[in-house]
């Protein structure tokens, strides 16, 4: 017999792979003309002198979407 423990892990983990998929199909489909303005959100790239580009509307909430939905750690990459 599975534990309540265990059934909600496993049903945890079926649900983040939908949320991936749904993900990379949101990415590669729908926001496919805006993947330059996710990666300047994502990497905080600012201009040389003033103040910050403008954010999409569309990168901050994929990006926000997607720190929510998948847990994500940050929403900026970071350089390794």
């Amino acid at each position: 017999m599975i534990s309540d423990i265990q059934l909600t892990k496993e049903l945890y983990e079926e649900n983040k792979q939908c949320f991936k998929s749904i993900d990379k199909y949101i990415r590669n489909n729908l926001l496919s003309k805006h993947h330059n303005c996710i990666r300047v959100l994502q990497e905080l790239r600012k201009l040389e002198e003033g103040e910050f580009n403008p954010i999409c509307p569309y990168a901050y909430a994929y990006i926000f979407w997607r720190q929510t939905i998948l847990n994500a750690q940050h929403f900026y990459s970071i350089e390794e």
